[in-house]
């Protein structure tokens, strides 16, 4: 039997419905000459169940132990952006999503996007006070 394996969930059936992982909704690698991972069914259900559990209880900011780098862009502006690996070591098991804030010491930031090929988390600042320039910006992200 074949079987389709996400980098950070394990492997599956090579079903046509795991092209993706169940868990995190990653494509998945195709390999025909290994198993699906023992006791891949379970994992599954405790997964959902816990995204579900998640899900009801109040908004949490992670606050983890990881270091904030900064580059530079082509055009030249600086950008900060926390390395995804760094991120699900330091304990978050699950990808961040747009929007979702994350307090590393004692500054927060907002996650921009997720850059898949680099493997990082493209951050900005997040401040509790509200300028007219971020209010603009949070009312063009909504409309």
């Amino acid at each position: 039997m074949a079987a389709s394996r996400c980098a950070r969930h394990g492997k599956f059936p090579a079903k046509y419905t795991f092209t993706k992982c169940p868990i995190c909704g990653e494509h998945t690698d195709y390999l025909d000459d290994e198993q699906p991972d023992e006791g891949w069914e379970l994992r599954v259900l405790r997964a959902l169940e816990l995204r579900e559990q998640e899900e009801l209880e109040p908004l949490d900011i992670p606050e983890l132990q990881v270091t904030v780098r900064s580059s530079v862009d082509k055009d030249g502006a600086g950008q900060l952006w926390l390395h995804a690996w760094d991120v699900y070591h330091a304990g978050c098991r699950r990808w961040l999503q747009p929007h979702e804030l994350i307090r590393v010491g004692k500054q927060t930031f907002e996650i921009l996007r997720h850059d898949r090929d680099g493997k990082r988390y493209i951050v900005r600042t997040f401040h509790t006070t509200v300028t007219d320039e971020d209010l603009q910006r949070l009312l063009a992200d909504v409309g």
